[in-house]
């Protein structure tokens, strides 16, 4: 499952109308090295739209119960998924030295930005 291309006039889909309760619900299985199924982010509450932003395929050797090895698996990165939410909230987490601290800076910065938005109400 390739992204698919916007139509004309069609609105790239944004973080912004997720509810607050399922991103935090999705960032909890983020730790920045890991790949997610589009079934399990859809399972959590995510439309199907915004995870095809973020999906790819990646190159592994991934043995299967059957015994087959598959050698590409689609998925979305967890670290692609946090910078995303950042960035569609317009956070700017702090820059560290690798994915899983890059991937606690991101979850640090989208916890406190929804701690203030609970704080303003």
């Amino acid at each position: 499952m390739a992204a698919k291309k916007l139509k004309r006039g069609e609105i790239m889909p944004r973080w912004t109308i997720v509810e607050k309760a399922t991103i935090l619900n999705v960032i909890e299985v983020c730790n920045g090295g890991s790949l997610l199924s589009a079934r399990m982010l859809h399972d959590r509450g995510i439309p199907m739209r915004l995870i095809e932003r973020h999906i790819a395929t990646f190159k592994v050797a991934m043995r299967n119960a059957d015994g087959s090895v598959d050698d590409r698996v689609e998925g979305v990165h967890s670290l692609d998924l946090l910078r995303g939410i950042c960035s569609d909230l317009g956070l700017r987490p702090r820059v560290t030295t690798g994915p899983e601290t890059d991937a606690v800076a991101c979850k640090v910065a989208i916890i406190a930005h929804f701690g203030q938005m609970k704080a303003r109400v």
